[in-house]
């Protein structure tokens, strides 16, 4: 492994990132030179990216904090990018410092409550509602709330960075300084998690005065978290692109693969959930926020949604995208400028309005008359109740100057009456002049309803500045903590061990929904209290009958969608046909089967939702009741009867065909596969074509399958206990299937074989292999989604087409080590099969002959007997024919005792060599034997050879031998 770890600046990276700045000053004088009188957008787009950039170094070192804290070692080859992105902090405060000088100089009206006179009650501009958060919305506060605490998290980033280089200094690993580490990660996390809500209150939400939302410091951070992680993944991605960071495996951009896809849903249902809240309760100072960006600013509010949900969620919820450099690398850009866009949606819109506003009353435009009609007409409807109080709510003071009485008249006529709605309607709309005044901050223009170019050109200087500085901090310390003492486990790093974080997830996930569903039944309840229970009724069931037919047209063509996308990794298509004889046969029924349930399903579907919809509540309409019509029950119950028949009918002809047994006359090859925890154990039969009996009171540790070697059929039989096992192409096979233990199931799935294996019941399938592996393989090739790596970390390896094999697994969950029971079939041609079954070697003879439990121990077999006439006959030919010394052994000749007397098993080796001899006439032999009757015993062997017909003249004796008898053979 490359471990590369001195990152290097190089003078070109400089000069391109210097031209990026250069680019963003331009672009900012631009802007500036042709803003308004306040220059409102060139502060806006100062704050914008002043707070983005540093809330990504602050959500970096809060992650990082976090990460430490919990001993997680996996992120330790990362963790140089974290502390280094936590470091541009210090120049945040540089950028939110001139923010502060603004607002204590009056150089920028981004801030309702800094207008003059708004906290006065003597004065003409008076608003009660920003007095009352005069406490914390004023400059000695702003001052603190920023640049402060920016201040404080950069002193904690700044030790912990320390003690995280210092550590590298350790001559061995050891917790000492990562101790350190984690006192200051741990102090963080309560200090940056609380004070980060008043940073972004301050900053961020005090643009919009009058509006206030519990859930915002959540949204704002979870979206400078998001800006922080796919920064990460692109600054690793471009690291290893120069040759840095080869120790990142796929398992660590998996991992934050699965951060950015997993708080990206976090996001969004922050959004959802805020968006809910506060727009069916409909309450005015709140509601107004969304009402301004849905009907004023709709690409921004719904580019926002598109940007940071939509794209992120389909891209990255399959699990192999987030293994995928280059789509990491897109999502991680996407999601990136997606967060850029959210913080242009929540300063932009609102501070154009303040300005407006700030004109306006410069001007002297604004009376409170005029606002406080529309603010009394307010509507029960979420939408008209909202645009009521777009006047009072945008208008800097002169709605509120008269007094806090307009205001609660205002929600007092938030009734659910239908009059007041029309009220409302006509006061919006007969409003001359106020009207035009409202639009020309509503009205679209570039860099504040959409960006720009040059608030493009401002992104790429910003984010220039923050790399420059990230690639400088970067080429400080090794670019791995090698002293850190997680750094093994980091290196090693699998995602599929990490149980811990992903028993987290779903945790996490489980108290999401369980919120959700909390909130959703409050959400109810204010609906009913506000709007009256019968106008809530109206809206929750036209809001569900519209919902539903959005749903059902998503849903179907979802399915259609998955099932086309997926067809090639489907069993019955494309590349996955059935591989046996029968198999297509099943692959027809469930096909028809699919054909008549997709139709029922689709049109039940469709005629579920479209009643939804039609049928929805509405004052005064009742359900129309039929007790009876005989033609509708007799065609439900006629069509559904007819479809069952030819289902059931067709079903049943397939299972007598696919279940029939093996006929005693057929051609046909039967194993047996025992099933115990954890693996499977395949038996051949011998030569003679059949298995031997077993019985279970036989198991010993030796004998497992428990089979009775008294049965001379098991004495061939071979034992496959492990690896992979090998059938014959267009062969029929039974296979005869046994459990030891617990239930376990036979599954050949690309052979459509499955079959329960069931303790004392044994039970069986017959099926015929229609394909080689290579054949299958073949086949696969075709298709490009078996064209792709079988190992996600090896690109370059052999795809999927070629690790392809038949597997034999098991179908019920027996037990912990289930997985394990995994076996691999090789289907070859019948010549190959017999090739490789010829080089198997029975169990019995290997396993349990002449030991200890071998029923026919100091007999001699008849398979024996056979097997050694056939070794002998060769072993006679070759010294023959060899040119070397022609001795042979007779190894299976012996004596009773020490006596010269032939034992009775010795005949069958005397036998053999008669028949040698027969075969070539024209061969002599000496024959020696030895121990101190070597003449007598070798005399004997003559005899014997001569009683069957052996001429005298083609036998003599040797001289003796060193051991046993052996053969001198001459011609």
């Amino acid at each position: 492994m490359n471990l590369n770890t001195q990152f290097v600046f190089e003078s070109k990276t400089k000069r391109l990132l210097l031209g990026g700045m250069a680019l963003g000053v331009l672009s900012l004088l631009y802007i500036y030179m042709n803003d308004d009188a306040y220059h409102t957008r060139f502060w806006t787009t100062w704050l914008h990216h002043a707070v983005f950039f540093s809330g990504i170094s602050f959500t970096a070192m809060f992650f990082l904090s976090g990460q430490i804290t919990a001993f997680a070692g996996w992120n330790t080859v990362i963790r140089r990018v974290w502390e280094s992105m936590s470091q541009f902090m210090w120049v945040g405060i540089i950028l939110m410092g001139l923010i502060v000088v603004g607002v204590w100089g009056h150089l920028h009206h981004l801030y309702h409550w800094n207008a003059e006179g708004v906290t006065d009650i003597n004065s003409p501009h008076y608003d009660k509602i920003i007095a009352g958060k005069a406490g914390f919305l004023n400059p000695v506060w702003f001052t603190v709330g920023t640049v402060g605490f920016l201040a404080i998290w950069y002193f904690w980033a700044m030790k912990l960075r320390q003690a995280s280089v210092d550590q590298d200094t350790m001559e061995t690993a050891d917790f000492k300084y990562y101790k350190k580490q984690r006192k200051w990660a741990a102090s963080f996390l309560p200090l940056g998690g609380f004070l980060s809500t008043v940073f972004l209150w301050q900053s961020v939400m005090s643009i919009d005065t009058h509006w206030y939302s519990t859930m915002f410091a959540w949204y704002s951070m979870v979206s400078t978290w998001l800006g922080a992680i796919s920064l990460t993944v692109i600054l690793i991605i471009y690291l290893k692109s120069l040759g840095y960071m080869d120790y990142v495996s796929f398992d660590h951009l998996h991992d934050i693969g699965k951060f950015l896809f997993g708080i990206s849903v976090f996001w969004t249902y922050l959004w959802f959930d805020q968006f809910m809240l506060i727009w069916y309760a409909n309450n005015g100072e709140e509601t107004i926020y969304f009402f301004e960006r849905m009907n004023h600013y709709p690409v921004l509010f719904w580019g926002n949604l598109l940007l940071n949900f939509v794209t992120p969620f389909f891209i990255l919820m399959r699990n192999d995208t987030k293994r995928k450099f280059g789509t990491m690398f897109f999502v991680a850009l996407i999601v990136f400028f997606g967060h850029w866009w959210d913080f242009f949606y929540m300063i932009k819109p609102g501070a154009r309005i303040a300005a407006h506003e700030a004109m306006e009353l410069a001007e002297g435009k604004h009376h409170g008359a005029a606002h406080e009609t529309a603010h009394v007409a307010a509507a029960p409807e979420a939408p008209q109740h909202a645009e009521d109080h777009a006047a009072p709510a945008t208008a800097d003071t002169a709605a509120h100057a008269a007094g806090d009485a307009a205001h609660n008249e205002a929600h007092e006529a938030a009734a659910p009456a239908e009059t007041a709605h029309e009220a409302s309607h006509e006061a919006e709309h007969g409003a001359a002049g106020h009207g035009e005044e409202v639009d020309e901050s509503k009205s679209f223009k570039l860099g504040y309803t959409i960006p720009g170019l040059d608030d493009l050109g401002v992104l790429i200087g910003f984010l220039s500045l923050f790399l420059f500085f990230f690639f400088n901090q970067l080429s400080k310390s090794s670019l791995v903590p090698l002293k850190d003492p997680f750094l093994d486990e980091s290196l090693h790093h699998e995602t599929g061990n990490n149980k811990a974080m992903t028993s987290l997830i779903v945790l996490l996930c489980v108290i999401l929904v369980a919120i959700v569903l909390v909130q959703i039944g409050k959400v109810y309840e204010l609906t009913t209290v506000i709007k009256g229970e019968e106008a809530a009724m109206r809206d929750n069931s036209k809001w569900n009958g519209r919902l539903s037919l959005a749903f059902v047209v998503v849903f179907l063509v979802s399915v259609v969608w998955s099932a086309y996308d997926y067809k090639n990794l489907m069993y019955g298509y494309g590349p996955l046909q059935s591989a046996s004889e029968h198999g297509k046969t099943l692959d027809d029924i469930f096909d028809i089967t699919l054909f008549f349930t997709g139709i029922v399903f689709v049109l039940t579907h469709i005629a579920l939702f479209w009643f939804a919809y039609k049928y929805q509540w509405k004052p005064g309409r009742t359900a129309k009741f039929i007790p009876h019509d005989n033609r509708l029950e007799m065609w439900w119950t006629a069509i559904p009867a007819f479809v069952m028949t030819v289902l059931v009918i067709g079903g049943l002809n397939a299972w007598n065909e696919v279940m029939a047994d093996v006929s005693p006359d057929e051609d046909y090859m039967e194993i047996e596969a025992t099933a115990q925890q954890f693996g499977w154990t395949i038996r051949y039969p011998g030569p003679d074509g059949k298995i031997g009996t077993r019985n279970y009171k036989l198991t010993t540790a030796t004998n497992q399958l428990g089979i009775d070697f008294t049965d001379s059929k098991s004495w061939d039989d071979v034992v496959l206990p492990g690896g992979e096992f090998f059938l014959p192409k267009d062969k029929k096979i039974r296979v005869r299937i046994i459990a030891k233990d617990v239930l376990h199931n036979f599954d050949l799935p690309q052979f459509r074989v499955k079959m329960d294996a069931v303790p004392g019941m044994p039970t069986y399938f017959v099926f015929k292999p229609t394909i080689t592996t290579a054949d299958f393989r073949s086949e696969l090739r075709k298709y490009p989604e078996y064209n792709e790596p079988a190992d996600k970390a090896d690109p370059t390896g052999p795809k999927r087409w070629e690790k392809f094999e038949f597997e034999l697994a098991c179908a019920e969950l027996c037990g912990k080590g289930h997985y394990s029971m995994r076996r691999i079939l090789k289907v070859v041609p019948q010549d190959e099969f017999d090739a490789w079954y010829k080089g198997q070697k029975s169990f019995y003879d290997t396993e349990v002959r002449g030991k200890e439990g071998d029923p026919n121990m100091g007999k001699v077999l008849d398979s024996e007997v056979s097997k050694r006439a056939a070794e002998f006959s060769e072993a006679f030919k070759a010294a023959v024919e060899s040119a070397d010394a022609k001795t042979l052994s007779l190894s299976n000749v012996s004596y009773d005792g020490e006596t010269a007397t032939l034992s009775a098993d010795s005949k069958y080796e005397l036998d053999n060599l008669v028949t040698a001899l027969n075969t070539f006439p024209a061969v002599s032999v000496a024959v020696s034997a030895s121990g101190s009757e070597a003449a007598v015993r070798a005399a004997a062997v003559i005899k014997y050879l001569t009683d069957r017909g052996i001429g005298a003249d083609r036998l003599k004796a040797g001289a003796a031998s060193e051991s046993g008898v052996s053969l001198t053979i001459s011609r």
